[in-house]
């Protein structure tokens, strides 16, 4: 009775450890969140994963008995258990450091991506003693779904926005054109009749990149796809974003048009919100798409077993 409640003791603390370090991350992260739109969507990404997790939690594999209660007679066991405790104190002790900077330069993002990097490492060194490799590889998802939420680094991040912000204002200008409106490309502005219209930031599309990436990955998660099948999810969720994007900007191109450039202040936020809609509906379908092949394959191969039980049955009766 002792060793079990020594035991439950010690996972119920390293479960509360976890949680502070976990609470610690997104909170520093919620920062950019908070203040910046292009990661708004960062506040849903902590509850998708914890949802991911329960779901992975509902069907997991059996745990590995060596790795928990590794024996005197087992050395690779306890070799890998040695070797994990020293990633996740490395991890911890890097923390520290990161902690002490992040205080004094909040704005910094590689910090971010460190801070990230050590909390999901601690994890993954808890789950390993709690399942082994079988534990690690079914929870490494939904534990490494943090990342999406991780602002980009800006030596990264700042090429794509400029580069989409010029490409958006170039498509909508010739776009805009082919319906007799007339408009001249200036950078990544666009002069028409009443004046100009300003592709920002968050017309850009950078915004709705991020959070088609998000939910490709998401809906692939749920749908248990296969790799492949995950990478044409995203990939299809970046296309819809992208493509709705540029509807966007030409229909905020076309009211400062055919209205004034004033109006393109009322429609901006709502053009927005819709491409959030689109990009979300439009992944969903394509989900659906992908798993009803799955599903195909699935009743084809279900319907094949029972002739081959039959043949089976029959040789055996003979």
């Amino acid at each position: 009775m002792t060793p079990n409640r020594s035991e439950r003791g010690k996972w119920i603390f390293g479960g509360l450890a976890l949680f502070a370090l976990w609470f610690v991350l997104c909170r520093q992260l919620s920062g950019e969140w908070s203040g910046n739109e292009q990661y708004s969507y960062g506040w849903f990404v902590p509850f998708f994963a914890a949802f991911l997790f329960w779901l992975r939690w509902e069907e997991r594999p059996q745990e590995e008995e060596n790795v928990k209660r590794p024996t005197s007679n087992v050395q690779h066991p306890i070799k890998g258990k040695a070797i994990a405790v020293g990633i996740a104190v490395l991890a911890l002790v890097i923390l520290v450091p990161v902690r002490l900077f992040e205080v004094g330069n909040p704005d910094w993002r590689p910090l971010g991506w460190v801070h990230a990097a050590v909390v999901v490492t601690v994890t993954l060194v808890v789950i390993w003693f709690a399942g082994g490799n079988a534990w690690l590889r079914h929870f490494a998802f939904p534990v490494c779904f943090i990342f999406v939420a991780v602002p980009w680094i800006s030596a990264i991040e700042e090429p794509i926005v400029q580069g989409l912000m010029r490409i958006v204002a170039a498509a909508a200008t010739e776009t805009i054109g082919l319906f007799g409106i007339p408009a001249q490309l200036e950078g990544s502005l666009i002069r028409v009749s009443t004046g100009l219209v300003g592709v920002s930031e968050a017309c850009s599309g950078v915004r709705s990149l991020q959070t088609s990436l998000m939910i490709g990955l998401l809906f692939g998660e749920l749908k248990r796809f296969s790799i492949a099948r995950r990478i044409l999810l995203v990939i299809g969720a970046l296309l819809i974003a992208l493509l709705a994007n540029l509807a966007r900007a030409l229909f905020l191109v076309w009211v400062a048009a055919t209205q004034n450039v004033s109006a393109v202040d009322r429609w901006h936020d709502i053009a927005g919100y819709t491409i959030v809609a689109i990009v979300f509906l439009g992944s969903l379908l394509l989900a659906r798409l992908l798993d009803r092949d799955g599903e195909v394959a699935v009743t084809q191969r279900d319907s094949a077993r029972p002739c081959f039980q039959s043949r089976k049955a029959k040789v055996e009766n003979e």
